[in-house]
């Protein structure tokens, strides 16, 4: 049985969409920054009682950001604990957090 030329290639690209369907290991530094960045976002609108995520509250926001990032190269059940480097105007601190990817998205977790 003959396969035509495009099913041939289908089928030997398919090796490859699976490894990119499982993701390229741990967050690079700008999924880390934007991953941070949500997450403030997130927690400066719960603190506060806002429920409406289009008000522009970026402003409203601690001027924090992260200057470095490192993760490590393995993942235990998907988490994967990276060290951020953050300022905020004069102030240096490196924090510890979790990220794991859920449904295409990092997070960070509450550990």
């Amino acid at each position: 049985m003959a396969f035509s030329k495009c099913f041939r290639s289908t089928l030997l690209m398919l090796p490859v969409l699976a490894l990119a369907a499982c993701g390229s290991g741990a967050p690079s530094k700008s999924e880390v920054q934007q991953t941070f960045a949500a997450a403030m976002k997130m927690h400066y609108m719960k603190a506060n009682g806002i429920m409406d995520a289009t008000l522009p509250i970026e402003e409203k926001l601690p001027k924090v950001t992260v200057t470095d990032s490192s993760c490590d190269d393995k993942a235990v059940d998907g988490v994967y604990v990276c060290k951020l480097d953050l300022q905020h105007n004069d102030e240096k601190n490196e924090i510890s957090l979790h990220f794991k990817k859920v449904d295409g998205t990092w997070t960070i977790l509450d550990k």
